[in-house]
């Protein structure tokens, strides 16, 4: 089976193939012999457009989901800042706002730096490793690249 969907299947062990409309035919590839026949550019292309369809469906879910966790963390930031969390943080401000400028510049440096470890941190547990493509989307540019191949073994193309 196919990423898009079944194709026509090849004739079992021993049999002949049945050929069709332009002979004999391997599954959804090139013909088995022979000169190009008219419509396998045409299967290509819709194959091509089915993973592009496919790619850019995978990519809109994984922007809503982000759009999702961004929403779910402001909503728990702003529950975050009760009344419990203002008593504590009220007094540490009028610490910072009291202190020397150098120290402020270190508390600053300091909280960026605390927030970017965090970011990376979430980033790699959302993520997973950055280096992974979906299996379905490699998959079918795999089966893809395979069928162009076979096309140009049977007819190549001459620039």
């Amino acid at each position: 089976m196919t990423p898009f969907g079944e194709g026509p299947q090849p004739p079992a062990w021993g049999q002949k193939d049945p050929g069709g409309p332009g002979g004999p035919q391997g599954p959804r590839g090139a013909p088995r012999g022979g000169p190009l026949e008219a419509g396998w550019g045409d299967l290509l292309l819709k194959d091509a457009e089915r993973l592009s369809a496919y790619i850019q469906q995978q990519q809109q879910q994984q922007q809503q989901q982000q759009q999702r966790w961004r929403q779910q963390q402001r909503q728990e930031l702003e529950l975050s800042w009760g009344s419990s969390a203002a008593a504590a943080v009220l007094p540490a401000l009028r610490r910072l706002l009291l202190s020397s400028s150098s120290e402020r510049a270190k508390i600053r440096e300091t909280a960026e730096l605390l927030l970017l470890q965090q970011q990376q941190q979430q980033l790699q547990q959302q993520q997973g490793p950055l280096s992974r493509e979906d299996p379905k989307i490699l998959a079918g540019k795999l089966w893809l690249q395979g069928r162009l191949f076979a096309i140009h073994e049977r007819a190549p193309l001459q620039l």
